[in-house]
């Protein structure tokens, strides 16, 4: 049987990937012997960390709205 998913678990999923991944970056980040790679590292963290805000800005309109209805 297939599950299908709806809006608010995708969004849920999408926001709990985000966070593992900037936690990820910021432990690789902290971890790196290079400078060049650490730098690549934090720029990457800084990206991720603005998608994370894209998310949750969504997933609480999505919630928010959910509740109007």
């Amino acid at each position: 049987m297939e599950t299908v998913y709806g809006e608010k678990e995708a969004l849920d999923d999408a926001l709990t990937s985000v966070k593992t991944a900037t936690g990820n970056y910021n432990t690789f980040s902290n971890e790196c012997v290079h400078e060049n790679v650490r730098n690549v590292m934090l720029k990457i963290l800084e990206q991720e960390h603005e998608i994370q805000d894209d998310v949750f800005k969504t997933v609480s309109y999505t919630h928010l709205r959910a509740h109007e209805t």
